[in-house]
């Protein structure tokens, strides 16, 4: 069942998010495996922080017990923007905690509530021996596109034990002129034209981006055929 969208919606306005339709409903999948892909700057990244910031506050949280996070980037400098958003937003729902902000390698972050355990650390795809220990109860990959195949063998190895939670997100085009595999838009593709009870995915253009852009009207301008996707001007 997915998540009722006005709880959704209060607890995006209650961390300082702004909302609009298509980001809370992408918000609601409670699928086990969501693809978030799209353009650049097209709020992939906090739409896919939001889900597992969500999984934190209506499924951790009233089932409390150890619960372990991993944001896995290609590299840790990459992880270390999702890992930001969920300290910060965290912290505004009042978490109080072990938090390091170690400028270079791996981040942990430990927040103790009455029964409830919450570890969240960053992990790097480049060293897939890494992704070899404990098994986390949600995977947060970011820039996914920038990952090996065998990287994602690796996260797909350690949720057997669990079955957690897997948010992938990352772009289709070489960004920055970095390497991006084959393996990633495949997948994605192949999640959205077959979506099944257990995997989504979820198309992000740029111009769709409400918490950066107030209106797509000049990219219509440009491209008329953009008319039938721009978000309304009435959302919010």
């Amino acid at each position: 069942m997915s998540r009722d969208p006005l709880d959704v919606e209060d607890i995006a306005l209650a961390v300082g998010l702004r909302t609009w339709p298509s980001f809370i409903e992408r918000a609601c999948c409670d699928k086990k495996e969501v693809w978030l892909n799209g353009g650049w700057r097209g709020g992939k990244s906090k739409s896919a922080d939001f889900l597992a910031f969500l999984a934190i506050i209506l499924d951790f949280l009233p089932q409390p017990r150890r619960y372990l996070i991993w944001i896995v980037g290609p590299d840790y400098a990459q992880a270390r923007p999702e890992y930001n958003n969920l300290v910060e937003w965290l912290g505004r729902m009042g978490f109080q905690g072990e938090v390091s902000h170690a400028m270079q390698g791996p981040l942990t972050a430990i927040y103790v509530r009455g029964e409830l355990v919450l570890e969240i650390q960053t992990k790097q795809a480049g060293d897939e021996t890494s992704l070899g220990s404990v098994a986390p109860d949600l995977i947060l990959a970011c820039e996914a596109g920038q990952m090996t195949e065998e990287a994602s063998f690796w996260i797909y190895g350690r949720t057997a034990e669990k079955n957690p939670m897997v948010v992938w997100s990352g772009t289709f085009e070489n960004e920055e002129g970095k390497a991006q595999y084959a393996w990633f838009e495949e997948a994605s593709e192949a999640a959205w034209n077959s979506p099944t009870g257990r995997q989504q995915a979820f198309r992000l253009p740029t111009w769709e981006n409400l918490s950066l852009y107030s209106s797509c009207l000049e990219m219509i301008e440009d491209d008329p055929t953009l008319a039938g996707w721009c978000p309304s001007q009435t959302e919010h």
